[in-house]
């Protein structure tokens, strides 16, 4: 959780902001909380032929 200074009319108001944070590569990312619809669990990636090597495959999301 971070948290963040507001100031308004010359008074500090201070405030709590949530987030999600993940991890991508090597790389630590944040997104505000109420940004998010939903966090998928991991699950079995299927290949997709002749797709470029940056593209890992596909899920079945909702079954």
């Amino acid at each position: 959780m971070a948290t963040d200074t507001i100031k308004e009319a010359g008074s500090a108001i201070s405030g709590s902001v949530q987030v999600v944070e993940f991890v991508l590569g090597d790389e630590t990312f944040a997104i505000d909380l109420f940004d998010v619809r939903e966090v998928v669990e991991y699950t079995r990636i299927s290949a997709l032929p002749n797709s470029p090597s940056y593209i890992k495959g596909i899920i079945d999301l909702r079954g």
